[in-house]
């Protein structure tokens, strides 16, 4: 009988641990859950709101722009207007994460394409004694014409991410995809 009533006893114990030790990973689970769409959410919003951070994200999409002499800031803030996005599935295991993001932006490569024909003439037109740097600006003129009028496109990306120990990064891969993505999205 005592022998029953300690089987029952460890039985009775093992159940409870198992139990406490579910509620927790859940609980945990979901704390790592609510970590990562507040990360994603900031670095969504760094983009939406121009911030230094994502101007780096940025940068090789905002270089096309500085050739033909248009401010970083500007040609940003023109491109991103009207940029939004919604959060999807989001799965954690682990150290490991990945998140759906659904967007609308202006496609910075459409307005590109639209602007090379005017593009092009104002450079068959550049003489010799013309300066490259005004035919450049002119050009420049023209793109943020063109996107400034450019249409809104929606792009969906999965993005990955990695806990560091104390919080949640976007890997480098997804990064440049991202930025690739909002350049040109489908």
């Amino acid at each position: 009988m005592k022998i029953r009533k300690r089987t029952l006893l460890v039985v009775g114990m093992l159940v409870i641990i198992v139990a406490a030790l579910s509620v927790a990973l859940f609980t945990c689970s979901a704390n790592s859950e609510r970590s990562l769409r507040s990360v994603v959410t900031s670095d969504l919003d760094a983009i939406k709101h121009i911030e230094p951070a994502a101007l780096d994200m940025l940068k090789d999409q905002l270089a096309k722009g500085e050739q033909f002499g248009i401010d970083s800031r500007e040609f940003a803030s023109v491109w991103l207007e009207g940029f939004s996005y919604s959060l999807g599935d989001l799965s954690v295991e682990g150290d490991r994460a990945t998140v759906e993001v659904s967007f609308t932006v202006k496609s910075l490569q459409a307005s590109l394409d639209s602007s090379m024909p005017d593009i092009a003439k104002i450079m068959e037109e550049v003489s010799e004694t013309d300066s490259i740097e005004d035919a450049y600006a002119q050009c420049g003129k023209i793109i943020l014409k063109n996107l400034r009028s450019g249409q809104l496109s929606a792009g969906t990306i999965t993005l990955s991410y990695h806990f560091d120990g104390k919080t949640w990064v976007m890997d480098s891969k997804s990064a440049k995809e991202l930025a690739l993505a909002l350049s040109s999205p489908t």
